[in-house]
């Protein structure tokens, strides 16, 4: 099923091209990105801050939870992990697993 949405994948809230913010975690639908070549909400995608919920080679941890969660945050590393809420540990770990990508030059 198709959902049409992006999520904010960074730790920080990101400023959409319609005036609002999105916080890190937070998903929005494309119907309200400005996705024009060029626009702001494109570049936002193409840099990697926005994951397209319907690409096909998307890694979706908004499943993780709980201990699965805590448990992804330690294998990562990620400092100051145990302050964030559930939907910022999210974010964290997308961001950090991206991040491992591009230092792997996008191997897994």
């Amino acid at each position: 099923m198709s959902r049409n949405a992006y999520r904010n994948v960074r730790q920080a809230p990101r400023d959409l091209s319609s005036g609002r913010v999105l916080a890190p975690g937070e998903e929005v639908d494309a119907a309200d990105l400005d996705l024009s070549d060029g626009s702001h909400d494109a570049r936002l995608v193409a840099e990697g801050d926005l994951l397209d919920l319907d690409a096909p080679d998307a890694v979706d941890d908004s499943e993780l939870r709980g201990e699965a969660l805590d448990a992804r945050g330690r294998e990562l590393e990620i400092e100051g992990f145990s302050k964030l809420n559930a939907d910022q540990k999210r974010a964290a770990v997308a961001e950090a697993e991206r991040a491992a990508a591009d230092e792997n030059g996008g191997q897994s």
